[in-house]
């Protein structure tokens, strides 16, 4: 049996130390803005994946809701859904059903240097389901692969439950297991009251966040965690099938490569009753075509146009990245890689939903096109290709 900040990774995964984000919040989809407004919901914003998309870093994105379902509205990295998981303002698990998201180097704190995960959770029953005495109803890990987890303790539960009623906690492991660096919150919230949950962690330091509010905070070298990249896939509604499942729902669950402010969660949590996508006040992008066959310059070169006219060079597509030069990447799941001296910004639909600069090649997400450009072409796309902007984009 662990002690007050202690858990182990098999049955009872992690303590209480390490430092990664994690952002739980209803169903909404996703994107990134370099330069957000300070408070988006005064600048007119009137829904919220507006909101959310504008809060740098953010990676990967599930609203959850009947529209997209298990989909990755940002990252192209879609979940699949298990059992009887039903989709409508929210993900409903019945104690049986989970959803699978594959394993990326996104998820893990390693190999980002930081993470933040936000989600919004309701607990529908705390006595859950699967586990005596407490239930992982979200989680990255497996034997020799685990990473972080978060739980909740079993009403009326064995060990150390009779203690920690209400808890919920979020831990980061070793790979191999054993005791793991938590922390948490302990609140008597009524079965039904939704919570925005936020785990945030870095390779010294983790902490929890309940509705944009920091509650706790601990070092991960209390438990001598290293965080590791371990080869899990990332589950909603469980961690591993072994360690119990929720009752209740999810909505909006976001993934950021850094650490937000708690300035960037109370911008999410102030928006969350708005729905999840719809107008805004404020001023609309003139609009250009969407992703597909772009004029060609006046030399017959195919060119990227931005919604003010600004255009350049393609290089061409699916090919090396060379000094100043603007390439197109297309293969869906494949990695464009290219070195971290450069910008790459994915498009879909027309629309840069994610921008990611002086990082390795990033993984093309299905249906959308990677533009990654280099000297001349990386400050072209810091210009034009921000988080929302439209942009004209040929296709081979």
């Amino acid at each position: 049996m662990t002690t007050s900040g202690q858990l182990l990774s098999t049955s009872s995964n992690v303590s209480r130390r390490g430092f990664l984000t994690f952002l739980g919040i209803g169903a909404a989809t996703a994107s990134l803005t370099c330069t957000p407004p300070a408070n988006a919901a005064a600048a007119g914003t009137a829904n919220f994946r507006a909101v959310i998309t504008s809060i740098p870093g953010l990676k990967h994105y599930y609203p959850l809701d009947s529209a997209s379902k298990a989909r990755d509205v940002v990252g192209g990295l879609d979940g699949t859904a298990h059992g009887s998981v039903a989709f409508g303002t929210h993900a409903r698990f019945d104690g049986k059903s989970y959803i699978e998201i594959p394993d990326h180097d996104d998820f893990s704190v390693v190999t980002r240097g930081a993470l933040t995960i936000v989600a919004f959770n309701t607990i529908d029953d705390w006595r859950g389901a699967g586990g005596s005495e407490y239930v992982h109803w979200m989680g990255k890990g497996s034997a020799g692969s685990h990473e972080w987890v978060f739980r909740h303790y079993v009403k009326g539960g064995t060990g150390e439950a009779s203690s920690r009623q209400y808890r919920t906690s979020f831990y980061h492991f070793n790979t191999s297991g054993g005791l793991g660096a938590g922390s948490y919150f302990q609140d008597p919230d009524a079965a039904g009251t939704e919570r925005m949950v936020t785990g945030m962690a870095d390779t010294s330091t983790i902490s929890m966040w309940k509705n944009a509010q920091q509650r706790d905070s601990d070092p991960m070298s209390g438990y001598s965690i290293k965080p590791g990249n371990g080869r899990a896939p990332v589950r909603l509604g469980t961690r591993d099938m072994s360690t119990g499942f929720l009752v209740g729902r999810l909505r909006r669950v976001a993934f950021f490569d850094r650490k937000l402010t708690q300035a960037e969660l109370k911008r999410i949590y102030d928006a969350r009753n708005l729905p999840e996508s719809g107008s805004t006040s404020t001023a609309p992008v003139a609009p250009v075509a969407p992703v597909g066959p772009a004029t060609p310059s006046a030399n017959g070169a195919l060119v990227v146009r931005s919604s003010t006219g600004a255009t350049y060079p393609l290089k061409g597509f699916n090919v090396s990245r060379t000094a100043d030069s603007l390439v197109a990447y297309t293969k869906a799941g494949s990695s464009t890689g290219t070195n971290q001296y450069g910008t790459e910004v994915v498009v879909r639909d027309g629309r840069v939903v994610s921008v990611s600069r002086s990082k390795p090649g990033i993984r093309v997400p299905s249906g959308s096109i990677v533009l990654s450009g280099h000297g001349k072409a990386r400050t072209w796309l810091d210009a034009n290709a921000k988080v929302g902007a439209s942009l004209a984009v040929p296709r081979p």
